[in-house]
């Protein structure tokens, strides 16, 4: 597999948005952004933005990466949208990354479990669970959904909590674990798309380039819109 020379990320898993671009030379340039708007309307100025900070030209890219969830249905299509139209124009490989990974990735050098979680709403989170051993992140649990409370199931060692699901259930988490948690602060709970960046030029992370038409969003679960219209089914038959 090639190396990645330069590379652009987007993250837009959650209400937060981010692009970065980083080489394995050190230049890096990165943006967050948290808006009401959807990412829509942001995610491509931002990416002109990051490039233009290092004079790099969307041709001088040499592979693309982008979250693929789980996390917001909308926020998922919006970034594997745009990332596929760079990539189709470009010719560009495509990195798929897992939300929850990136996620664990930026708790690299916690000792014990790290459960990342990302919101889900109806009083439930994503989740998975790693541990980092030997600079490599091993997966215990893969990623679901279900509750707060199940994502820390049969945990009973110090374990490390991140991300806006385990923001929005932190009580609740605090009396399930009693004294071990340990919660980052508020931007790590963020996932950030230079962290992807910077794990793939220096080869940390190790995932193989796709095509575009191979990016698909993990959604683990049916939208809101289609479980609506299965009730309505149901009801008329």
């Amino acid at each position: 597999m090639p190396p990645v020379e330069r590379i652009l990320v987007i993250d837009t898993a959650t209400p937060t948005c981010s692009v970065a671009a980083a080489d394995a030379t050190g230049p890096q340039s990165s943006l967050i952004l948290l808006r009401k708007e959807t990412h829509a309307r942001h995610v491509m100025t931002m990416a002109e933005h990051v490039l233009a900070q290092l004079d790099w030209r969307f041709d001088a890219l040499t592979h693309l990466a982008v979250s693929c969830g789980p996390g917001s249905f909308t926020g998922l299509r919006i970034g594997i949208s745009s990332i596929k139209g760079m990539a189709l124009a470009l010719n560009l490989p495509v990195f798929a990354l897992p939300s929850l990974e990136l996620l664990a990735f930026q708790a690299k050098g916690w000792q014990g479990p790290v459960v990342p979680m990302i919101d889900a709403r109806r009083q439930e989170v994503y989740y998975a669970v790693y541990r980092w051993e030997k600079e490599h992140l091993t997966v215990l649990r893969p990623p679901a959904v279900g509750s707060p409370e199940t994502a820390v199931d049969a945990i009973n060692e110090p374990v490390l909590l991140l991300g806006n699901g385990a923001m929005a259930y932190r009580k609740v988490l605090q009396q399930r674990l009693g004294g071990n948690t340990g919660f980052p602060a508020g931007i790590w709970n963020t996932p950030h798309a230079l962290t992807a960046a910077l794990a793939l030029v220096a080869n940390e992370w190790p995932l193989i380039p796709v095509s575009p038409a191979a990016v698909a969003p993990i959604y683990l679960r049916k939208s809101d819109a289609e479980v609506n219209l299965l009730q309505k089914q149901a009801e008329t038959t």
